[in-house]
C-alpha cells in the first residue's frame, strides 16, 4: 500500500514538473517554504528564546537563512547554529541551484521559442520564399544583387525597401549562418526573417503573411532523388491550392517542375495569369546539350544569369521607339544589345527573339536587351541593318560532339536525349553509363516517349567511378563526355563528391591518349566548382541556374518568357561563329561592324570570344575596334 501510494505521488509530481518552467518555478517555491516552514517549527519547538515570539517569527528566520547565507554568522547556540546550518545549506541548493536552473532553463525555452520564428511576420508587398534548400542563400543573394531591377519592383509596389520571409520546415542556426556567408553585408536581420513552418499548411504560411506578399518563390527541395519527382511536384500543386486560399488577390507565385509532363497540371493548380511556372528538367536538358554542342556556351550562361558581374538579360518600355523596324533597333543603345521583344497577347505574354528585321515595334511592346545596366544610354545615331531580302545564309557550326559518352543517370537524362537526337546529323552515338539497370532506364525512356532517331543510343551497366570499370568503356573513342550528378545519394554534397571522383579518373585516363575529349559536369553545389580548373571542363551547376531564375523572374516577371524562348526546348539559341566563316578576320573591326555582318546573315552578336585565351567579352564597347584572329569567334543568337 505504501509503495503504490508512494508511487502515485511520484506520478502527480512527474506530471506536474512536465508542464512547463512556470510549474517547476511554482514546485521549487512551495519546497522553500517547506523548509522555512519545517526550519521555524523546529526552532520554535526547542528554542525557549523563539518559543517566546510567535511562531511566524521563526518560520521567517529559516527563511532569511534559506536565502541569504550571510545571517548563519549572526546565531549563537548550538540548536540555532545547526537549524541554520541545514536550512543554509539547503538554500544552496533549492534557492540558488535548483531555482537558478529553472529560471536559465526557461530563459532559453523562450529565446529558442523566438529563434524558430512561429510568431507571424508584419510585413506587405514583400517577397517570400517557401522552403529552404541549399541554393536558398543563392536565391535570396541575387534578388538582393539586382540594383536596377530591384529599384523597378520597389518603386511599382511603393516600398522603401525589400524584405524577404523564408519559410523553412525548422529553423536553424545554420540557417542564419549560411544567409551570413552568402550575403555579406547586404545581410540585414530586418530584411531577412526566417520563419519556421510547412508550406503545405495555410496556417504556417500566414506566418510569413505569403496572402500580403508582392511575390512568393517556391524554392527547389535538395532531394533530387528520381523516385520522389511525382511526390516533389504533388507537394508544389498542394502549395500552390493553400496559397490560391490565403488571399482574395493572390500573390505572384514563381516555381519550378521537376517532370515537364507535369507542367500544364501545375498551373492549372493555381488562378490564371498569377504564376510563372518552368519546368527544370526541359531547361536544364537543353543547356546541357546546347554546351555539348557549342564549347564554351557555359561561360556565356553563367555571365547571362550573374547579377553581380557581367551582363543580363532584361526587358525595357519603349513607346517612343512605337513603329519602328527591329533593322532600326540594332543599334538604338550605345551599351546593349537589342535581342527582340515581348508582345502582350489576348491572355500571355509572347516572346519574340531575333525577330525578322522588317517586324516593326507596337507601344506596349517590351524591348529585351543584353546590357549592364538597367538603363541603357540611346544611341546618338540610328545605322541600319540590312532588310529582310538582303539576308544571308549564316554558315553552320562546326560538329564537336559526333560520338558522346554519358557518365550517370538522372532525371535530366530524357529531356537530354531528347534535344540531342533534335539535330539531325550531329550527335550520331550515344553511350549511356550507370549503375541503373538497362532494363529501368529502357523502361523510364519508352514511358516519356523519347525517341533518338537516327541517333546509335547504347546502354552500359557499370559502375564508372572505379577505374578498372572505366577502362572497360568507350572513352578514348568518345568526342565529348557528360558526368551527371548522380540523384540516388542522399545529399548534393555526395552527389558532387561521386562527379569529382569520376572527373579524375576521367582525366587520368584521358591523358594518355592523342585526342582528349571535352568534358562536362554538371554539379549540385555552385562551391564544388573550384576543383573543376581544367580548361577543357565546362561547368553547369543546376541549383544556382535555377535560383537565379527564380530570383530575377520573382523581381520581372517578364523575363519568364524571354528565359523559357531562350532555354526552353524550342526557339532560338546561342551559339559561336568563326570569325573567318563570317568575314571578320584579319582586318581591324568595331562590335557594331560586327552587329552588321550578324544581321546579315539573320542573327544578332552578343560579343566576342578570343581562342587563344577563352576569354568570353559580352557586349563590348561598339566603337572599340579590335583584329580578330581566324578562329575568334562571335557569339550569336540565332534560329535553330
Amino acid at each position: 500500500m505504501i509503495r503504490r501510494w508512494r508511487n502515485a505521488m511520484q506520478f502527480q509530481v512527474e506530471r506536474f514538473l512536465l508542464g512547463g518552467p512556470q510549474y517547476r518555478f511554482l514546485f521549487l517555491i512551495a519546497v522553500v517554504g517547506l523548509v522555512s516552514i519545517a526550519g521555524g517549527t523546529l526552532l520554535h519547538q526547542f528554542d525557549a528564546d523563539a518559543a517566546k515570539e510567535p511562531w511566524h517569527h521563526s518560520v521567517w528566520w529559516a527563511f532569511l537563512r534559506l536565502t541569504d547565507p550571510g545571517y548563519l554568522g549572526d546565531d549563537e547556540g548550538i540548536l540555532r547554529r545547526v537549524i541554520s546550518t541545514v536550512v543554509t545549506i539547503s538554500g544552496y541548493v533549492l534557492f540558488m541551484g535548483a531555482l537558478i536552473a529553472v529560471m536559465t532553463q526557461w530563459l532559453n525555452h523562450k529565446i529558442r521559442h523566438l529563434e524558430m520564428g512561429l510568431t507571424p511576420v508584419a510585413l506587405t508587398r514583400h517577397v517570400v520564399v517557401l522552403g529552404w534548400s541549399g541554393h536558398t542563400p543563392e536565391l535570396v543573394a541575387e534578388m538582393m544583387a539586382a540594383e536596377g531591377r530591384l529599384r523597378r519592383f520597389l518603386r511599382y509596389h511603393r516600398v522603401r525597401r525589400l524584405r524577404i520571409a523564408i519559410l523553412a520546415e525548422a529553423v536553424e542556426q545554420k540557417h542564419d549562418v549560411a544567409l551570413r556567408e552568402r550575403l555579406g553585408c547586404r545581410y540585414q536581420r530586418s530584411e531577412v526573417i526566417l520563419r519556421s513552418g510547412s508550406m503545405l499548411s495555410a496556417e504556417h504560411l500566414h506566418r510569413v503573411a505569403a496572402g500580403q506578399a508582392a511575390a512568393v518563390v517556391i524554392a527547389t527541395p535538395d532531394t533530387p532523388f528520381a523516385s520522389t519527382q511525382a511526390d516533389v511536384d504533388a507537394r508544389l500543386v498542394k502549395t500552390l491550392l493553400t496559397l490560391a486560399q490565403t488571399s482574395e488577390n493572390p500573390p505572384l507565385v514563381v516555381a519550378a517542375v521537376r517532370d515537364a509532363r507535369r507542367l500544364e497540371l501545375v498551373r492549372g493548380a493555381y488562378p490564371a495569369g498569377r504564376a510563372e511556372i518552368f519546368a527544370i528538367d526541359a531547361i536544364m536538358g537543353r543547356l546541357l546539350a546546347q554546351t555539348l554542342r557549342h564549347p564554351g556556351l557555359s561561360v556565356v550562361v553563367a555571365e547571362i544569369f550573374d547579377q553581380e558581374r557581367g551582363c543580363n538579360l532584361r526587358v525595357r518600355q519603349e513607346s517612343q521607339r512605337a513603329g519602328k523596324p527591329m533593322r532600326e533597333l540594332v543599334h538604338a543603345f550605345r551599351d546593349a544589345v537589342v535581342l527582340g521583344f515581348v508582345r502582350r497577347g489576348p491572355d500571355r505574354l509572347i516572346p519574340h527573339l531575333n525577330p525578322p528585321a522588317d517586324e516593326k515595334l507596337t507601344k506596349d511592346d517590351l524591348l529585351i536587351v543584353l546590357a549592364q545596366d538597367q538603363d541603357p544610354i540611346p544611341a546618338s545615331a540610328v545605322a541600319l541593318a540590312p532588310t529582310a531580302d538582303m539576308i544571308k545564309q549564316c554558315p553552320p557550326a562546326p560538329l564537336t560532339g559526333r560520338r558522346i559518352l554519358i557518365l550517370g543517370w538522372c532525371h535530366l537524362v530524357p529531356a537530354l536525349l531528347r534535344e540531342l537526337a533534335c539535330h539531325v546529323g550531329e550527335a550520331r552515338e550515344i553511350d549511356l553509363v550507370s549503375t541503373v539497370s538497362t532494363e529501368k532506364r529502357r523502361r523510364i525512356l519508352d514511358h516519356q516517349r523519347v525517341e533518338t532517331g537516327p541517333v546509335v543510343l547504347r546502354h552500359h551497366e557499370s559502375d564508372f567511378a572505379i577505374p578498372a570499370e572505366l577502362e572497360r568503356l568507350p572513352v578514348a573513342q568518345a568526342d565529348a563526355i557528360i558526368i551527371l550528378g548522380s540523384d540516388r545519394l542522399e545529399s548534393a554534397e555526395d552527389a558532387d563528391a561521386r562527379t569529382l571522383s569520376t572527373h579524375l579518373a576521367v582525366r587520368a585516363l584521358t591523358a594518355r591518349l592523342a585526342h582528349r575529349p571535352r568534358l562536362l559536369v554538371e554539379l549540385r553545389d555552385p562551391g564544388n566548382a573550384g576543383y573543376f580548373t581544367h580548361p577543357d571542363t565546362e561547368i553547369l551547376s543546376t541549383g544556382v541556374i535555377i535560383s537565379h531564375l527564380l530570383g530575377q523572374i520573382a523581381l520581372r516577371r517578364e523575363l519568364g518568357v524571354v528565359y523559357d524562348a531562350l532555354f526552353g526546348s524550342s526557339g532560338p539559341e546561342l551559339t559561336f561563329r568563326r570569325a573567318a566563316d563570317l568575314g571578320l578576320s584579319g582586318h581591324s573591326v568595331s562590335f557594331s561592324e560586327c552587329q552588321d555582318v550578324a544581321a546579315g546573315f539573320g542573327a544578332v552578336a552578343l560579343g566576342i570570344r578570343e581562342h587563344e585565351r577563352g576569354k568570353i567579352r559580352l557586349n563590348p564597347p561598339r566603337t572599340a575596334h579590335m583584329t580578330l584572329a581566324a578562329d575568334d569567334a562571335v557569339i550569336l543568337l540565332v534560329d535553330s
